[in-house]
């Protein structure tokens, strides 16, 4: 077996094993070519093949930055990243070892980081390589193999169904719309909300490029209308039959009409009704706010373990240790220069 990095020729073939040998939209080549260019992110995407067919794929990104370091990422921002195995015709600790022994970058960096492998026999190979993160994240699994309906009736308590229909009744509604037509304004609300949450925001590329380096057919969106006002919306990455919850925003002046109960309702409908069979809620910090939101809508609980190789691991969250930087930053710097310099600190932390 031989390991080489992918090249845009690749990326048809790499894409059609991703899809074959899992379902996730976080692993499409696309992400390399948004990561490199909005970032500036080297991104050495492996590819482990035998006899020129491929056993496994390995996205990375590296990141150099003078306060947080040297370090590879797979993948950085995303809630799952890590190798995609041929379990039918490779031994998956033989296959991990090959990208190991054959990255020489990896000697390099500071510290080696793989976020939520999706393939389950993955995870328990790096869990005999690699150490496992401090930090509890997770997510919850939503089923949709059921109509909204019975959903509606038997997953949502009378509570719930009360937070949505008092949202409708506020003026809230939920229209799908392409992206690229919605941009602007989920830009906007994203920008208050990060700085309400003392962290740096995403470049407006990196949203407005998604769609075209993903694909329509992996990306929805989602927003928010107040009347006919937008006021925020959803991110959702699509696999073939799995939804993931990527980014939500609303503008803080409006969160108290409850207008992210209407959204995760209606984007559990669109889900229903275009034949997916799991929502996966997204990476969620155990014990907080948001996880105990999305608790309410009965899924099944999922864990999305971190694990680490290298010379400086670290141990702690990166929302802890630096949040004297976040109460700074969301208290003192204006809006326009959070959008300006924001995008810096990001592509360092990977968050």
């Amino acid at each position: 077996m031989n390991v080489r990095q992918a090249t845009n020729q690749d990326e048809t073939k790499w894409n059609e094993f991703v899809f074959k040998f899992s379902d996730s939209p976080y692993h499409l080549y696309g992400w390399k070519k948004l990561f490199e260019n909005v970032y500036n992110y080297e991104c050495p995407y492996l590819i482990a093949e035998d006899n020129g067919e491929i056993m496994g794929v390995l996205p990375l990104a590296i990141t150099r930055s003078l306060l947080f370091g040297f370090w590879a990422c797979s993948l950085p921002f995303l809630d799952y990243g890590g190798p995609i195995i041929r379990p039918d015709k490779t031994d998956v600790t033989q296959c991990l070892k090959h990208f190991s022994d054959d990255f020489p970058h990896v000697n390099n960096v500071d510290f080696f980081e793989i976020r939520s492998p999706p393939q389950p026999d993955t995870a328990n190979g790096l869990q005999k390589m690699f150490e496992p993160g401090n930090v509890k994240y997770l997510s919850f699994l939503i089923k949709l193999d059921k109509s909204f309906e019975q959903i509606w009736q038997t997953a949502f308590d009378s509570d719930l169904r009360k937070k949505i229909k008092r949202a409708r009744k506020h003026g809230i509604s939920i229209v799908e719309q392409s992206l690229g037509n919605g941009v602007g304004d989920f830009y906007s609300a994203y920008l208050l909300a990060m700085k309400k949450l003392g962290s740096p925001p995403h470049k407006l590329e990196f949203f407005a490029a998604l769609p075209k380096r993903l694909g329509d057919k992996h990306v929805a969106f989602f927003q928010i209308l107040k009347g006919s006002k937008p006021i925020g919306g959803a991110l959702v990455f699509l696999g073939n039959m799995h939804m993931y919850y990527g980014y939500e925003v609303i503008d803080p002046q409006y969160k108290t009409l409850r207008p992210a109960y209407l959204l995760y309702s209606e984007m559990l409908k669109w889900g229903c009704e275009h034949g997916f069979e799991v929502f996966d809620t997204g990476r969620t910090l155990y014990g907080s706010g948001v996880y105990l939101f999305k608790k309410q809508w009965k899924g099944e609980e999922n864990l999305l373990p971190y694990y680490y190789a290298g010379k400086r691991i670290p141990r702690q969250d990166p929302r802890e240790k630096y949040a004297a930087l976040s109460t700074l930053w969301g208290k003192l710097l204006p809006l326009k220069l959070t959008e300006k310099i924001g995008w810096h600190l990001k592509a360092g932390v990977g968050q």
